[in-house]
Order: C-alpha cells, then sequence, then structure tokens
C-alpha cells in the first residue's frame, strides 16, 4: 500500500510514502511553510497492492488531520 499526495489544481503528484503519517507529515510541514491556502488544494490518496486508489482526505478536511493542537 502507498500513500500519495496530490496537489488537486495541477494534478501533480507531490509525492509517494509507504506509511500514511509519513505523507501526512509532508502535508503537514508544507502548510506550516506556505500556509492552509497552500493545503486546501492538496489531497490524500490511498493505492493499495491491485492499484486500486481511495481519497483519504482532501482540502479542509486534510487540513483537520495535520493541524496540531495549540
Amino acid at each position: 500500500m502507498t500513500y500519495e499526495v496530490w496537489e488537486m489544481r495541477t494534478g501533480n503528484l507531490v509525492a509517494s510514502f509507504a506509511a500514511e503519517e509519513d505523507a501526512l507529515t509532508l502535508v503537514r510541514d508544507a502548510v506550516t511553510a506556505h500556509g492552509d491556502v497552500y493545503g486546501r488544494h492538496l489531497a490524500l490518496v490511498r493505492e493499495d497492492e491491485h492499484g486500486q486508489s481511495t481519497t483519504v482526505a482532501a482540502g479542509e478536511q486534510l487540513l483537520a488531520r495535520v493541524r496540531v493542537p495549540a
């Protein structure tokens, strides 16, 4: 299984990881560096061993998953 981070406006693959937490760390770091506006255009997709893709979270839902509580 792989976890992919996609930029939804361009349809470009940003990165691919074996672990979901690694993908979420990339998103968290990108949002820290570039702000929520950038994060709203990202999607986390899981691809199984058969090549079937499922969106795990995108946009605001993805931002909610990576926000660190104050």
